[in-house]
């Protein structure tokens, strides 16, 4: 079915109408298309009323009428070669016509590929076009060679940028090729680049930094868990001044001989203390009463203000501390010809309830 021109009144209307809607003429088997100029008129006419060209269906030669006819040698010749003449001349216009209508079809088919082949991203498509139409025209054929060695420098750009490994090189191809058909792969790349430059520096920043560029990064909720980890680690000034005031306790009850108060700063079993491991409270009041000899008439702990603390999650919300210090030790004995003054380098541990779990020091040689 194909939309036509009514032949009287120039009504669009459809070749397959019984009638014209407009003027009510006779369509549906009443109209010829021409095969010269394709025009559409009522097939009672002798010749197409727009460009002349002789209205084929309506020639044609009489068959014979009579054993007379026959018998008449002459005009029988006569008569057959008119109707050979009009059959080479229908010939010759069915084939222009079919070969007016050959090449209107490829022009359009030409057309159409050209028009994928310009916006394609597949360089098979493209080299598809240029091999079917060589014919085409020079502006189509350009235009599609043009796209080709786009698409043929964009496949090498990406190449290098793949085997770069450099974040800036990956995102210069994403800037130069927004439109590329390697992009999401590109963005991918970046995206994990991104993320082992974070991993690499490990800090709050890098992290954070990463999270704005990628906000829906691959790796989002593993950065989020890292700024999380960081921010564990991180010991507050409270944490500072909580974790000096619990070496500061357990020092000064050595310095008083409290028993009890010293008994309170540690866990009933300590991972290891003096060296000695799965020690108990009862190693650590032994402890104390070793270091008064009978010459001692007293001793001063100091804890230096200086303490590298750093901390671990043990539990939701619960840490544990590793703490290293110095601590200053004077004694007042009955020999002053005896060593007064010592310094010792401390390590140890503190549990989430604030109490000491390893306590370990050696003596620093002046």
């Amino acid at each position: 079915m194909a939309l036509i021109n009514c032949p009287e009144c120039g009504h669009k209307i459809s070749d397959k109408a019984a009638a014209c809607p407009s003027c009510g003429i006779k369509i549906a088997g009443n109209i010829t298309c021409c095969p010269s100029c394709r025009h559409t008129y009522l097939t009672e006419a002798p010749q197409c009323p727009k460009c002349s060209y002789p209205n084929i269906s309506k020639q044609h030669t009489p068959p014979p009428s009579s054993p007379a006819y026959s018998q008449d040698h002459g005009e029988k010749r006569g008569k057959g070669k008119k109707t050979a003449l009009i059959t080479i001349m229908a010939a010759i216009v069915i084939g222009a016509a079919g070969l007016y209508y050959h090449q209107h079809l490829k022009a359009g088919r030409e057309f159409e590929e050209y028009r994928l082949a310009a916006q394609s991203n597949d360089i098979n498509v493209v080299e598809q076009y240029l091999k079917a139409f060589p014919d085409a025209p020079q502006q189509h054929i350009n235009a599609i060679n043009a796209r080709k060695g786009k698409l043929l420098r964009e496949e090498q750009d990406w190449k290098n940028a793949l085997a770069s490994q450099s974040t800036s090189i990956v995102q210069h191809y994403i800037d130069t090729h927004q439109d590329g058909r390697f992009l999401e792969d590109a963005l991918g790349q970046l995206d994990s680049l991104d993320w082992e430059t974070s991993k690499m520096a490990d800090s709050d920043s890098a992290y954070q930094k990463y999270l704005e560029k990628h906000p829906d990064g691959k790796y989002f909720n593993e950065a989020e868990e890292a700024i999380r980890a960081i921010k564990n680690r991180i010991v507050t000034p409270e944490e500072t001044l909580l974790v000096r005031q619990i070496f500061r306790q357990f020092f000064l009850a050595i310095n008083e001989k409290n028993e009890a108060k010293l008994a309170a700063m540690v866990n009933n079993i300590l991972s290891t203390f003096l060296g000695k491991s799965g020690a108990t409270k009862t190693d650590v009041l032994d402890f104390m009463k070793r270091i008064y000899k009978e010459d001692v008439v007293s001793i001063l702990w100091r804890v230096d203000k200086d303490l590298k603390i750093n901390k671990r999650e043990v539990g939701k919300n619960e840490y544990e501390y590793g703490v290293e210090f110095r601590a200053f030790q004077s004694i007042d004995r009955k020999d002053t010809s005896k060593e007064r003054f010592a310094t010792y380098k401390v390590t140890a541990k503190v549990s989430p309830d604030g109490k000491i779990s390893e306590f370990n020091m050696n003596k620093i040689q002046k």
